[in-house]
């Protein structure tokens, strides 16, 4: 459409991203225009010419506005919870139903619904009708949930870490990080970044819980120690990346965890 001297044009820029499949192999290739409001490079797509002093105009947004998310997570709740869902108190993102025949349990993270439980019949129920309010996708039996990879064998489940982003290992013996010793690190971000993808980790290491909360106490001014600390314990994951939890299926479920405080 012609450009005219009262709109405000918004820059842009395409987002690709692949999808795997639980193997490996891509699945398919994805593509996205995002819409910002600050001053980007971007180009059009090969195959696409935009005239002179026209403007392409957006017909649909599908994350046009930051209560975007809130009001799908809101939409999403209040269908869960008309359905006989409760939601847990401590966890908003985690809903559960039981009754006779068993117990259903959904967690939601943003877009992403994982549904489990004893009673086959409520969780067919449950996505006949999300199928019919909701476009969605089954995914049947799922491999990766939040980058974490969940293998079935046998009547186990083997939950672990192997499907998240290798980095690399725990901090070296007697080590006591000082907060105001060494230079401070040009890129804050960088050690900010990994000690929070370390932190989502301990879900499935938990005894890592140690080493991330000492590294987590210097995150407003990480220093050069902090870093070779930081590398130390991502060196360790890294190795230690295909060690993952059990979870018979076959026995009572009774959670016990057991850690090294250190």
């Amino acid at each position: 459409m012609p450009l005219l001297a009262r709109n405000r044009v918004v820059a842009y820029k395409w987002i690709y991203k692949i999808k795997l499949k639980s193997d490996g192999s891509i699945e398919r290739y994805k593509v996205r225009l995002v819409c910002i409001l600050i001053v980007v490079m971007s180009h059009a797509l090969q195959g696409i010419t935009i005239l002179p002093g026209s403007v392409c105009r957006l017909k649909k947004s599908l994350y046009g506005l930051k209560e975007a998310s809130r009001k799908w997570f809101s939409k999403l709740s209040q269908t869960l919870v008309s359905l006989g869902y409760k939601q847990f108190k401590n966890d908003y993102y985690l809903y559960a139903m039981h009754n006779d025949g068993g117990t259903v349990i959904v967690a939601v993270y943003v877009d992403d619904i994982l549904v489990i439980g004893s009673n086959l019949k409520a969780i067919t129920d449950l996505k006949a009708y999300l199928h019919n309010h909701f476009s969605i996708k089954d995914l049947e039996f799922f491999n990766y949930f939040l980058d974490f990879e969940i293998v079935k064998v046998d009547s186990d489940f083997d939950y672990s870490a192997r499907g998240h982003k290798q980095y690399g290992t725990l901090l070296p013996l007697n080590t006591k990080l000082k907060p105001d010793a060494g230079g401070l690190l040009s890129n804050r971000e960088f050690y900010r970044s990994m000690v929070g993808k370390l932190n989502f980790l301990v879900n499935t290491i938990s005894y890592l819980s140690f080493s991330v909360q000492t590294l987590s106490q210097l995150l407003q001014q990480p220093r050069e120690p902090h870093l070779e600390a930081l590398q130390h314990l991502l060196y360790y994951v890294y190795d230690t990346a295909t060690q993952g939890l059990v979870i018979q299926g076959s026995t009572p479920f009774m959670l016990e965890a057991f850690s090294n405080s250190d």
